[in-house]
């Protein structure tokens, strides 16, 4: 009776085509957890089983998924390229809720533009241009996000902001890499 394994559990051993199938799936992608491996390969045992499968072969270190490098970039020259942005709403006490429209060189690296407004409205982003352009002149492209005020849905024609950068002769860009104005900054 001493020698009788008592145990009693759904203890499964794994196979050598299990084990290469789970070596195979974390060199495809070493950031795959056990977990997730073993839901992928649909496997039934223990998540900390394919651990130890991973360890035999020295592939418990995983690293983060791979992502999109951070480029930093910036423009040319000053007046190339401006971003406007709205910063969401700030409770102030004793006024209540405002947000923040900012308008900024990216070459220079400083603020031409900005004021607090209560609304969200497309007049107040023209308000914070039009000082910057009476002040700094005109910009070769505005960067700005696909919010409403900058940019109408396709079923909606041209936006205000889209109409007054086209009649300026300024270039509307919208949250992708705005390649042709900049350069490297690494």
């Amino acid at each position: 009776m001493g020698l009788y394994d008592g145990r009693h559990s759904i203890y499964h051993k794994i196979d050598e085509k299990t084990e290469r199938q789970i070596v195979e799936a974390k060199r495809e992608g070493r950031h795959r957890s056990s977990r997730w491996i073993r839901d992928r390969l649909n496997i039934s045992v223990h998540r900390e089983t394919v651990r130890r499968v991973l360890l035999k072969h020295h592939l418990e270190r995983s690293s983060l998924p791979p992502i999109k490098p951070i480029r930093r970039f910036e423009a040319e020259e000053p007046n190339d390229l401006w971003q406007i942005g709205l910063q969401g709403k700030v409770r102030f006490p004793l006024i209540g809720d405002l947000l923040l429209i900012l308008v900024s060189d990216d070459r220079r690296r400083f603020l031409l533009s900005g004021r607090w407004f209560f609304h969200q409205y497309q007049i107040n982003v023209f308000l914070v241009l039009h000082q910057a352009f009476l002040h700094w002149g005109l910009p070769q492209a505005i960067l700005s996000d696909r919010g409403s005020q900058f940019k109408a849905s396709p079923l909606h024609g041209e936006a205000g902001y889209q109409y007054l950068l086209r009649r300026l002769g300024i270039e509307p860009i919208y949250g992708q890499e705005p390649s042709a104005y900049l350069h490297n900054s690494a």
